[in-house]
Parts: C-alpha cells; sequence; structure tokens
C-alpha cells in the first residue's frame, strides 16, 4: 500500500465522518424548528443552531486587523520592564 492510498483511505474516512456530523446538525435544527419564534424560522440556519468547524463563516478583513491592533495592544501593555524588584 502506498502513502497516495493511505491519504485517499484517510480522506474518504474523513468524508464521511463530515457527512454524518451534518446529517446530526440538520436533525438538530430540524427538531428544534418548531420552538422557533415564526421571524426566527425565517432567520435561523442549522450552522446557527449546530456550527460545524469546517464550514465556520470566514471573518471580513476589516475585522481581522482590528483584531490584530487589539492583539498588539495589549502585547505592547505586557512587555516585560528591565526593572528589577527590590527585595
Amino acid at each position: 500500500m502506498t502513502i497516495e492510498e493511505l491519504y485517499a483511505i484517510q480522506e474518504s474516512i474523513g468524508k464521511k465522518m463530515r457527512d454524518k456530523w451534518e446529517l446530526v446538525q440538520l436533525q438538530t435544527f430540524h427538531l428544534m424548528q418548531p420552538h422557533f419564534t415564526e421571524e426566527a424560522r425565517k432567520e435561523v440556519t442549522p450552522q446557527d443552531v449546530f456550527p460545524l468547524p469546517w464550514k465556520e463563516v470566514k471573518k471580513d478583513p476589516t475585522e481581522l486587523s482590528e483584531d490584530k491592533t487589539a492583539i498588539l495592544k495589549r502585547l505592547e501593555k505586557a512587555k516585560p520592564t528591565n526593572k528589577v524588584a527590590k527585595l
């Protein structure tokens, strides 16, 4: 058995597992739907009820840059000082 065949098997198993989780996501969504308000039924999606990590919605690039600047500010505040504490 070659490496390529092993990768193909692994990919096939992963796809089957994703398919099963997506089925669970749809079942959960449909089971919860009677409990939604009329307005929510039109707006809520299966991803809102049961998010799956491989279906993450990409963030807007401007949001990412804001997150980066916030992280940089926190890093600046957390920089160690050269002062030695006196005991």
